[in-house]
């Protein structure tokens, strides 16, 4: 016996002596809810760390939102300053004289002309000095026309130029009522250009007059959003178009302005007090970026789509804060954010200011207080750790004693001997009670031996005298087959045909029981042969046919197609169960008919055979005690028809032993379904499935089976 097992020993290896062991459960359940209030604490701990998570996601999430609504009205303000541009300079009556001229000018060149005269602006610097080789032969009328159109220009461009430079936008056009690009401050290459043209209408220049012509009424310029370049040089931009009317509203041409994109992303780009990964962006109406981002040196700028559901949220008009992973700074490692989405109306466009932070970044002082706190928690709970050590080990040591015993009680090793029964607290009444249990144990055991022998015995007396019976009862049945070849008068013979029906059915009671008693004792044993289902059915069929006749009852043979002739299993044990199963049915069958089916069952390897029959029927209480020994339906059932009430026990433990299930249907008045699945494999050189030879009969209380055979 281990110290720990004997109280007398003195615990010299443990932290606390024997007086440790004389302290009260309950004191030591304080100090364990002491550690627990030390946990406690700990637990109070990280509330507070998630506390302040919580209020340091509010106040970043209010940030964002101010600072994307600040960014949201920056860029209106600048929306509305451009568009007072566009309006002052459109109105004015400067630019009703350079568009009116400028209209007139082109108007005098023809179409050659026109040709030659942009190619030579785009090529060369030199062109009043070379006038002449642009015109037309025999057309001198043109050198005036050009001569008028340079005046023109020279009149009106450098002062067009300087507005489109000092106010920061990219390229100015003048565009005529015709619909012609009449002057280009850039681009010279859009000159003379008809934007009403099929090739220029879906062109950014085309959609900003279109535009411009459906918003005259509204009097507010129209603005289209970032598209390419057209001519596939430069980044892309943005345009803004106004309509130049002389007076009474006379429609004189339209003014567009091209913006450049570095114009919203030095609004976005503007300091935001996020730290080193946040960043603020455009959004488009196709949740593509119409900004390019701090973050990234590559052009984000209609390249990196954000379509995400709270985009498209605030796209249709909602201010909202929101978390999802942003990925176009890093496309290869998608980032959880915090973002605040802010709606940008103007006219037709609607663009969303988006600001956003790493929850990684804006957590990281979060984080830190909480690997401190958690290092001074972790230090508190290890010297809390050291002390209950001690104190759980008085505790779980004779626990650890007592659950041995028990192991060994379970193990039916009677002679433990239970320790610290002598203790004055819990664990010694918990030994007391286990050694009440260890003497149940010791006289159940006692019981449980007794019955054992007991059962032994009957079975050993049920076998011996169902074996010393047959064996006289077979001598009985020989005797009366040979008397009954003898000359008997009609009396004679019809009392030896009361001895031989009753010494048939008393050699049935006897098989049952010596069967019933093998399957109890587990001596019945199955064999694994090759057998014919065919015939081993067919053989039922021939032995309960005559019964079944005798009766009026109608037997029925049913194989279903694809179900194999050769098997392997025991045909003496199936022919057994099926004949057991198929009696009882033509016993409690008055009319109507019996049928035997053989068909696949639903789980692959096994074969369903299934006993139906027109009779009386079972209740559910019934039906419950089926397959029990010596149990049947009712009490009038014996006294009926006779029998033990060991033929469906007998089954079952058949079915079982060949490793199948059995059960039963039934309907009261309606009749019964018995039904038992088993694994029988086909035989390697006999898997051709069988083939019923007759036609099927008409049906009863059923539908058609597929095949039928008697």
């Amino acid at each position: 016996m281990s110290p720990l097992s004997d109280p007398s020993t003195p615990d010299s290896g443990g932290v606390f002596t024997r007086a440790s062991t004389r302290m009260r459960i309950g004191r030591k359940l304080s100090l364990a809810f002491m550690i627990t209030a030390i946990i406690a604490g700990a637990g109070i701990g990280v509330t507070n760390y998630v506390i302040a998570r919580d209020a340091l996601v509010k106040e970043a999430r209010r940030h964002l939102l101010v600072l994307a609504q600040s960014r949201q009205t920056a860029i209106a303000d600048f929306l509305r300053t451009m568009e007072a541009d566009i309006g002052f300079l459109a109105t004015s009556y400067w630019m009703q004289d350079a568009a009116a001229e400028m209209q007139t000018a082109w108007s005098e060149l023809n179409s050659w002309t026109r040709e030659r005269y942009i190619q030579r602006r785009q090529t060369s610097k030199q062109l009043r000095a070379s006038i002449t080789p642009l015109m037309a032969p025999d057309t001198f009328r043109q050198v005036d026309a050009l001569h008028d159109l340079e005046q023109v220009f020279f009149k009106f461009g450098p002062e067009l130029r300087g507005f489109a430079q000092t106010r920061g936008y990219t390229d100015l056009f003048i565009v005529g009522a015709d619909g012609m690009v009449v002057f280009a401050a850039s681009r010279r290459n859009m000159l003379a250009r008809n934007l009403r043209d099929d090739s220029m209408a879906h062109t950014p220049l085309g959609r900003a007059f279109a535009t411009a012509l459906e918003q005259h009424r509204s009097g507010r310029a129209a603005l289209m959003d970032f598209s390419p370049n057209m001519d596939g040089e430069g980044p892309p931009a943005a345009h803004v178009a106004s309509l130049i009317t002389g007076e009474g509203r006379q429609f004189l041409g339209a003014l567009i302005l091209e913006l450049p994109f570095d114009k919203f992303s030095e609004i976005t780009n503007r300091p935001t007090g996020l730290g080193e990964r946040g960043d603020v962006v455009l959004v488009g109406s196709d949740a593509v970026l119409r900004s390019n981002s701090r973050l990234t040196p590559e052009s984000t700028l209609l390249n990196v789509s954000v379509d995400k559901p709270e985009v498209r949220r605030a796209l249709a008009g909602e201010t909202l804060v929101a978390e999802f992973d942003r990925t176009y700074a890093r496309p290869d490692a998608p980032e959880p954010v915090i973002a605040a989405l802010a709606p940008i109306d103007y006219g037709k466009e609607r663009w969303v200011a988006m600001t956003t932070i790493p929850l990684e970044e804006l957590l990281a002082p979060v984080v830190t207080m909480g690997t401190l706190s958690l290092y001074g928690g972790a230090a508190i709970l290890t010297l809390v750790l050291l002390g209950s050590l001690g104190i759980a080990g008085s505790i779980t040591r004779p626990i650890r004693d007592i659950t041995h015993i028990m192991l060994r009680l379970a193990g039916n090793d009677a002679d433990a001997v239970v320790p610290h029964q002598q203790r004055h607290d819990e664990l010694g009444w918990m030994a007391g009670a286990l050694e009440v249990f260890r003497q149940n144990v010791i006289r159940i055991r006692q019981l449980r031996d007794e019955a054992e022998q007991a059962t032994r015995a009957k079975a050993m007396f049920l076998a011996t005298m169902s074996h010393e019976i047959r064996t006289p009862m077979n001598g009985v049945l020989s005797m009366s087959a040979l008397l009954d070849q003898t000359d008997l008068d009609d009396d004679q013979r019809s009392m030896l045909g009361v001895v031989r029906q009753s010494a048939g059915a008393l050699l049935t009671v006897i098989n049952d029981i010596l069967d019933f008693s093998k399957i109890e004792a587990g001596k019945l044993d199955v064999e694994a042969l090759e057998m014919s289902l065919v015939e081993t059915a067919e053989s039922v069929s021939e032995l309960l046919n005559l019964r079944a006749e005798e009766k009026g009852v109608e037997f029925i043979l049913d194989i279903a197609e694809g179900v194999p002739d050769r098997v392997i299993g025991d045909p003496t044990r199936i022919r057994q169960i099926l004949f057991n199963l198929a009696g009882n049915a033509i016993k409690f069958t008055d009319e109507g008919a019996v049928a035997v089916r053989i068909a696949p069952a639903q789980e692959p390897g096994r074969l369903r055979f299934e006993v139906i029959d027109s009779g009386i029927g079972l209740t559910e209480e019934q039906l419950g005690r089926l397959f029990q020994p010596f149990s049947q339906a009712d009490s009038s059932t014996a006294r009926r028809f006779g029998g033990t009430g060991l033929g469906l026990s007998i089954c079952l433990g058949l079915v079982q032993l060949m490793g199948g299930r059995i059960g039963a249907e039934s309907v009261h008045g309606h009749g019964s379904t018995f039904w038992f699945e088993l694994p029988l494999d086909p035989c390697a050189d006999g898997d051709q499935p069988f083939t019923p030879a007759l036609a099927p009969p008409p049906c009863w209380k059923r539908n058609a089976p597929v095949s039928w055979r008697r």
